[in-house]
């Protein structure tokens, strides 16, 4: 067995890199949804945005929802700025730097925040 075959990536990393994923991914389509249902399909160019959707970063796609609040209406300040805080989290497991329980345990409320969000936006629709 080489080294190579050995996995040493810790199981915090491996899951906050897949929730992460998600985030993203479902941040995406809710802003890409929302916005073109409130201003059709040219909403970037309506809003003068000229990054694509699927082209932003997480925290370009966490600065839509205080830009545009109307993207998810109900979000308060404190899961705001709970988004906030994940940009830095994300920098570490995307530069493979070890996080801590508590910033995994993060990750993972914001994730779940996200998916009620989503479902929440889609069951009114």
């Amino acid at each position: 067995m080489t080294v190579f075959e050995e996995s040493c990536v810790p199981e915090n990393m491996i899951e906050g890199y897949r929730l992460l994923y998600e985030i993203e991914t479902t941040l995406q389509s809710i802003i890409n949804f929302q916005l073109t249902y409130k201003y059709g399909l040219h909403w970037r160019s309506i809003l003068y945005e000229k990054r694509p959707i699927n082209d932003a970063c997480l925290h370009e796609l966490v600065s839509y929802l205080f830009k545009y609040p109307h993207i998810i209406p109900n979000i308060n300040r404190s899961q705001r700025e709970k988004l906030r805080k994940l940009s830095d989290i994300r920098n570490k497991v995307c530069h493979m730097t070890d996080i801590a329980d508590s910033e995994l345990k993060v990750i993972k409320e914001c994730n779940n925040m996200i998916k009620g969000f989503s479902y929440e936006i889609s069951s009114k629709r």
